[in-house]
């Protein structure tokens, strides 16, 4: 159970890491915003770390529980890809904003390291079996190996990180990762899907 202090350190941790990215916030500059003491703040969180990692977590868990909830519904793939790009919007307007994202590519802590790794292989997992599901209600090609899939995904990782393309999408870095979404999504189903 959250209390609305924890929440309310959550939630100002939540705004200024997407408006700065972590690296430029301190739990001093949390507590100031969210007006509560290092005490309060550390009466729940044992640094910015951990508040880092379970604001991603709850993101992760909240986003996976969408995917979940697509896959359960019979629709179509213009209809998943839709609410994929709904949930990739909403997770760059809460959280993913380009500071952010810029953060998480050039960070040294050895503990967030580990942490994003075992976030992108989860994510990949979990993203196997979405594209799986996918294959075995024929919405994509069925006959595409998973290996393949899989390589496309991490390649699009690639993609969003590429300077070439985060300059051109300095702008808009949330275009960017729709724009790889898309190429994926349509381009498995081996067809135009209108």
């Amino acid at each position: 159970m959250t209390t609305s202090k924890q929440q309310t350190i959550i939630e100002t941790a939540r705004r200024l890491f997407r408006e700065h990215g972590f690296s430029a916030v301190s739990v001093s500059g949390i507590c100031a915003e969210a007006t509560v003491s290092r005490v309060t703040f550390y009466k729940y969180y044992s640094g910015k770390n951990a508040l880092l990692q379970e604001i991603v977590t709850e993101q992760k868990n909240r986003v996976r529980a969408e995917f979940e909830a697509l896959l359960a519904r019979q629709c179509s793939l213009h209809e998943a890809a839709e609410a994929v790009f709904s949930l990739q919007r909403q997770s760059f307007d809460e959280l993913y904003s380009a500071d952010f994202l810029r953060d998480i590519e050039e960070n040294t802590d050895l503990e967030l390291e580990r942490f994003f790794h075992e976030l992108n292989e989860e994510k990949y997992a979990f993203m196997r079996g979405f594209f799986h599901t996918l294959q075995q209600r024929r919405l994509i090609q069925p006959d595409l190996p998973v290996e393949l899939i899989d390589l496309f995904i991490r390649q699009a990782d690639i993609l969003m990180r590429h300077p070439t393309l985060t300059t051109l999408y300095s702008n808009k870095p949330d275009k960017l990762l729709e724009t790889i979404l898309g190429m994926l999504l349509y381009g498995l189903t081996g067809k135009q899907d209108k």
